[in-house]
């Protein structure tokens, strides 16, 4: 049996869970076309916040990151999700979009951080 913490581990497996949770969601509300959508997105976000407050999984390394980055990249992981949970990315491509992008925050962000002089 998978544990709730196991959800968080990788995209893959968080892909997985928002598909599961959002056909059930649908089949209860009964919704259809662009709903289905914007449910597989909002609640990927939301699965995302709820992996970097309780700091499961690969949320874990984000709570170790300055405040705004660290939700930044829950919030892209978020999306990242929900594009893949809906079948417009597949997992890899996501993936490096991901790691791409976090590349890019990390950079811009050491520009910014004071540099300690090395004696």
């Amino acid at each position: 049996m998978t544990s709730f913490v196991e959800i968080f581990a990788t995209i893959a497996a968080m892909v997985g869970a928002v598909t599961l949770v959002t056909n059930w969601i649908v089949e209860l509300f009964k919704a259809n076309g662009t709903w289905k959508q914007v449910i597989a997105w909002v609640l990927s976000i939301l699965i995302s916040v709820v992996g970097m407050i309780g700091g499961y999984g690969m949320f874990e390394v984000f709570t170790t990151l300055p405040v705004w980055e660290g939700w930044t990249f829950t919030v892209l992981t978020g999306l990242g999700v929900g594009l893949a949970s809906n079948g417009l990315y597949d997992v890899p491509y996501v993936q490096k979009l991901l790691e791409s992008i976090m590349f890019i925050i990390k950079t811009i962000a050491g520009l910014f951080t004071k540099k300690e002089d090395s004696k």
